[in-house]
């Protein structure tokens, strides 16, 4: 079934052949096949100079629109190129159970519009994340936060992805816990005020230099983890269930982003969270890995 398709795409995968062949099947009603049926499109020397005489014809012509001409074949080229890398990319993390069939058009053009310029592997990774992920949870990316990625350059990515290596994974989503942007963990680890205005100013944060913010949690206990450790929130009635994070909190496109955003562990993140958190919270009793406080 999947003879057709390059050999890049059909590696390894397995049982992913039906989702792939129809993800692929629905890249190309929105933006045009990606790929020949029997081999991946390649300008090679003769593809070229066959195109150039065809689009030439047998007239003469100036300089200027040979010149065109040549510069307008290269810039599609290299569109092609990062299109079909990206989709590569993305085709192994596509699941089993993954419906790309419910993507809308609509959707697939606007990505192949923003991610066609991107040359950058660790860029092309992000957008190639974005789109396996529509293809698993169509409608978990919206069109806002494609948008967004576009503008992005590959430090704030990076950036983003610095901040990320400071939250916590609960049942709702993902938090930042900037407890106290001022405190040496951040500055150590490059995450100084300058650079929480700059994401704030590019749509991925919210930060509050002052005040900082306080989130209504709905049960009781609340449960999260970082990097394995279980971390228990135990809300008293003089707590009124409200938990005081720090001066960040994820926008929309941020809350989008964070899961794939490649955020590592920070190391002593754990060990500083216990008592910053405590001295915010000191009605909420919080357990990190067995240590009450």
């Amino acid at each position: 079934m999947a003879e057709g398709f390059p050999d890049i795409i059909v590696r390894d995968l397995g049982d992913l052949v039906k989702p792939v062949e129809t993800l692929i099947n629905r890249i190309g009603d929105a933006v045009g096949v990606l790929w020949e049926p029997k081999q991946v499109i390649r300008i090679e020397k003769a593809k070229v100079e066959a195109a150039r005489i065809k689009a030439l014809g047998q007239i003469e012509i100036d300089g200027i629109k040979e010149r065109a001409f040549n510069r307008i074949l290269v810039e599609e080229t290299n569109k092609q190129q990062n299109m079909e890398e990206i989709v590569a990319l993305a085709l192994p993390s596509v699941r089993n159970d993954a419906k790309p069939d419910e993507m809308e058009t609509d959707w697939i053009a606007n990505f192949f519009d923003k991610c066609r310029n991107v040359a950058d592997s660790e860029m092309r990774i992000l957008w190639a994340k974005i789109l396996a992920g529509e293809a698993n949870e169509p409608k978990r990316f919206s069109k806002r936060t494609v948008n967004s990625i576009a503008d992005f350059e590959k430090d704030d990515a990076q950036l983003f992805s610095r901040l990320c290596s400071f939250g916590l994974i609960f049942d709702d989503g993902f938090l930042p816990m900037v407890v106290n942007h001022q405190d040496s963990i951040f500055h150590e680890n490059a995450l100084t005020y300058p650079v929480l205005e700059h994401l704030d100013s590019i749509g991925l944060i919210c930060f509050s230099g002052a005040s900082g913010y306080r989130l209504q949690k709905r049960q009781e206990k609340e449960i999260a983890s970082y990097n394995g450790n279980k971390i228990v929130f135990e809300f008293s009635e003089q707590s009124g269930r409200e938990l005081a994070i720090g001066s960040v909190i994820l926008t929309k496109i941020g809350n989008e982003l964070a899961p794939i955003c490649g955020a590592e562990p920070v190391d002593g993140f754990i060990e500083y969270l216990m008592p910053a958190l405590k001295k915010r919270n000191p009605n909420v009793l919080i357990e990190i890995g067995g240590a009450r406080s």
